[in-house]
């Protein structure tokens, strides 16, 4: 099919008819593409990538971003081939709620903020409104929370153990991970006149059979059967030996077909996709992208504030952090793009309108992982019997530090460009083992005064749970990014991230993080609250009380008041905290941290608290209620809206004429105006049926 271009320069995706005649000049949509994040036509936003890459292959796409009703989704039309469907960039109930399962304030990815612009589960909304809707039309699902949640799998909003999210939602098809290959194999031989149930061998999907079918396996690896739904739901050790099933094949090389039994049915998941190779990738994100959102939105998106000048250079992690579920989405293999293609986005950054200087960050999961290397892994799949970067770097894994630095100079002499700033994060063990060149040139060109690096934790002991290297690590780099900062002249400073509440933390663990934490002089930023989200091996343990790999028990933290307690451990010093604070000491039987956590004064002063705590004469308020987790006061309120997993939302709002309360920075932007959201009366146009050619 022959490559697609619109009749006007610089437009995004069109959302409605009158944008695909003015815009594009087509009459019908190949493909419509459902979405539960406002649409931004940018890199950073997987509908925008998805939707790219399907018009450069030739498939005419439009979106329907957050639709309200029945008619919204009929917008575009009737699609020719299916319809795409995609809860967006995060999974819809962590964007809806808290760890603590509050309803959260702010929606980052709607326009001006607003919440609740799109439904709980969206995916599984989407969906059986497009079935009933499109009676006929394929429907395959894809994104963040359809990936992660393709097999059984933990809900922690409903504290249930839930089917694959194809079972629930009745697709024709999932496709998971980053999945461009995927859903461009799917238009291609859809458009060759194949049927969606035929789709049985394409890597990186999900489909269904009926109980009793064998699945085929063109790959001839061999297949895996994975414990029921029902097991898993009754036998929470099962649940563990089926996430360290399911880890192990998560391996695009040598990943062989899984089979889930669910209820009368089987869910069958082909190997992962193959690596993207440098050429693919550049040809991805070379796409003429607006980088901007929808001219539809007045509010602006604030989710596109933090991206809006920052450059994706390549995806993958060989991490394997065991809370993180980017080996479950984007896989291990380091996928880069070329040093060319990284440099032309930053000129091509630099050339808009409006660009004030800064490239806020340069990265991907991992910044310092760019033009990263394994040839046994991409040959013969990740190791098994060692992981790659613990206890040490792997000697096989080639570092890609020379090819970084290149990039990060030649961006840094682009004329329009004054600040190249690297906002993803770095692996410190990585940084350490790739020499003084990185870190020096980190300190001197690319902090923004705060250098955010994220131990997680204190404890070596669960480090080695989370998969994180020990904290002696973290120490060392510590001290070497401060000589860096020295040699450089500067006034910079670090701020650590730890995560709260994480399994085989128990109140004793956290009090010893809170005393290292003031020990060493840290003060953390932000403390996040540990969510068990679908498919993480934390998870498993949380759920399950078990190690996958060892099967040894351990403690997780599933009370609301413990997590609570964990938190406010880490900003003791806070006054709000300082009752949780107490409470978590006598629990722990340490009353004589109290004067050191809590900031009073130092050992003497303050021993007050020490001696009530010893006499048994301070008890915390669950314990004169005797309510455990019912207790809940202003204090503790504040500690559940806010998890750590979105900035929080307690800043100065303004109340734009629509009545939408959005930030003062979104607000100014809006009074510049803009498109309408109710534009061209797109509701007088919803049907299902094709227009008619133009004559």
């Amino acid at each position: 099919m022959d490559h697609l271009l619109p009749l006007m320069k610089n437009v995004p995706l069109p959302m409605s008819r009158a944008e695909m005649q003015e815009w594009w000049g087509w009459d019908e949509l190949d493909v419509l593409l459902v979405n539960g994040d406002a649409y931004v036509d940018h890199p950073s936003f997987g509908i925008a990538l998805i939707g790219r890459a399907l018009v450069d292959a030739g498939f005419r796409t439009g979106i329907v971003a957050q639709p309200q009703c029945d008619e919204d989704f009929l917008v575009c039309g009737r699609p020719r081939l299916f319809v795409g469907v995609s809860a967006g960039n995060i999974d819809s109930m962590l964007n809806h709620y808290t760890a603590a399962r509050k309803p959260r304030r702010q929606d980052h990815y709607s326009p001006g903020g607003k919440a609740g612009l799109r439904p709980d589960r969206a995916t599984m909304v989407y969906t059986n409104t497009v079935r009933r809707l499109l009676k006929g039309c394929p429907v395959v699902i894809g994104g963040v929370e359809a990936s992660l949640r393709r097999l059984a799998h933990w809900d922690h909003w409903s504290n249930t153990m839930r089917r694959s999210l194809l079972s629930d939602s009745k697709a024709d098809l999932l496709c998971y991970g980053m999945a461009e290959p995927q859903i461009l194999e799917v238009a291609h031989r859809l458009h060759q006149g194949e049927a969606i149930k035929g789709l049985t061998d394409i890597r990186g999907t999900c489909y269904m059979l009926n109980a009793g079918q064998v699945p085929e396996d063109p790959w001839r690896r061999g297949t895996v059967a994975l414990p029921s739904f029902t097991e898993v739901r009754d036998d929470k050790r099962k649940f563990a030996e089926g996430e360290r099933l399911h880890f192990i094949e998560q391996d695009p090389a040598r990943g062989k077909l899984l089979v889930q039994p669910t209820d009368a049915r089987l869910v069958v998941q082909t190997p992962p996709a193959a690596p993207l190779e440098a050429e693919a990738l550049d040809r991805i994100y070379g796409l003429p992208y607006t980088r901007r959102e929808h001219p539809a939105y007045v509010a602006g998106v604030p989710a596109l504030e933090t991206v809006r000048t920052s450059i994706v250079t390549h995806r993958g992690c060989v991490a394997n952090c065991n809370f993180c579920s980017i080996v479950y989405h984007q896989g291990k293999d380091i996928q880069s793009r070329s040093v060319e293609s990284v440099v032309k986005e930053a000129e091509t950054i630099a050339s808009l309108p409006g660009f004030k200087g800064t490239i806020s960050d340069v990265g991907g999961p991992s910044a310092n992982m760019f033009q990263m290397k394994c040839g046994k892994m991409r040959k013969f799949g990740s190791c098994i019997h060692r992981d790659c970067l613990l206890p040490t770097p792997c000697p096989s894994l080639e570092s890609g530090v020379e090819a970084n630095l290149v990039a990060l100079k030649r961006i840094r002499e682009i004329p329009q460009v004054k600040h190249v700033f690297i906002q993803s994060g770095i692996r410190y063990d990585l940084a350490l083992r790739d020499g003084d060149a990185y870190i020096d040139a980190v300190a001197r060109h690319h902090v923004s005064g705060i250098m955010k690096v994220a131990p997680e934790s204190t404890d070596d002991r669960v480090l080695a749970l989370m998969n994180k290297p020990s904290f002696d690590v973290f120490r060392r780099f510590k001290r070497r990014f401060a000589l860096a900062t020295q040699k450089a002249g500067k006034k910079q400073f670090m701020t650590e991230y730890l995560i709260a509440g994480h399994p085989g933390t128990d109140i004793t663990t956290m009090v010893e993080t809170a005393r290292t934490l003031r020990d060493e002089g840290m003060q953390p930023d932000q403390v996040q609250e540990f969510v068990p989200i679908p498919m993480t091996i934390s998870t498993a343990m949380h759920v399950s009380g078990y190690d996958p790999f060892t099967m040894q028990p351990l403690h997780a933290a599933t009370g609301d008041r413990e997590r609570r307690m964990q938190k406010a451990l880490v900003h003791s010093t806070k006054p709000e905290n300082k009752r949780l604070v107490l409470e978590a000491l006598q629990l722990a039987g340490r009353g004589d941290l109290a004067a050191q956590l809590l900031d009073e004064g130092g050992a003497g002063h303050g021993g007050h608290l020490r001696e009530r705590m010893q006499r048994g004469g301070y008890t915390g308020p669950a314990f004169m209620a005797g309510g455990g987790d019912s207790v809940v006061d202003e204090d503790e309120q504040r500690l559940d809206e806010h998890d750590g997993h979105f900035p929080d939302p307690r800043e100065a709002e303004v109340t734009l004429d629509c009545g939408t309360r959005v930030p003062k920075h979104l607000a100014e932007r809006a009074q510049q105006g803009g498109f309408n959201a109710s534009w061209r009366g797109k509701k007088k146009g919803a049907t299902d049926k094709p227009l008619r050619p133009r004559r």
